[in-house]
């Protein structure tokens, strides 16, 4: 069958060049595919799908780890005013994005916030107030000598201790390291 997109005919039913479609939804055999495709004015086929054989699914990306940066609330039965608690939290997770990464803690941050008893006999309850930040660490693997999970940079106004002043040898030499 075959089927053209956005048909538009000249007052008098004949088609001028510009009304020509420029693309047509086709379904056909392999044969009447080839046949469409070979003819004059085809500059090109795509095709969507081939009956009888499964959607290939796109590869997915590899799984790196990715820190999320959340804060959370400590919310406590009948206190309604004054300072309240909260945490700086940071989440570890594989994913395979940003996106992923958030979506994937979406259950575990259910989770934290099922209210409990805290050492006072209160009920508290740990919830989600944002996501504060998602961290791309760039490894797939973590080292266990050590693996940088979260870093934001940042300005501060300069301290005295922390200006560069390197110590040179000579006029024009700077100096040895170790030395």
């Amino acid at each position: 069958s075959l089927q053209e997109k956005d048909v538009k005919l000249y007052g008098s039913g004949v088609r001028r060049w510009s009304q020509l479609p420029h693309s047509l939804l086709f379904r056909g055999t392999v044969r009447e595919i080839l046949a469409i495709a070979g003819s004059a004015g085809v500059r090109s086929v795509q095709i969507a799908r081939v009956a009888g054989h499964p959607r290939r699914r796109s590869p997915s990306s590899p799984l790196a780890w990715y820190t999320v940066r959340a804060l959370v609330v400590i919310r406590v039965e009948q206190v309604r005013s004054g300072l309240q608690y909260t945490e700086d939290r940071f989440v570890l997770v594989r994913a395979s994005s940003f996106e992923d990464a958030n979506k994937r803690l979406r259950k575990q941050w259910q989770e934290y916030a099922t209210p409990c008893l805290n050492s006072n006999g209160q009920m508290v309850s740990w919830s989600l107030e944002k996501v504060v930040d998602v961290y791309e660490t760039g490894e797939t693997e973590l080292d266990p000598a050590g693996t940088e999970v979260y870093s934001k940079l940042g300005r501060r106004r300069m301290r005295s201790e922390f200006v560069w002043r390197p110590k040179f040898a000579g006029p024009h030499k700077p100096a040895r390291l170790g030395s």
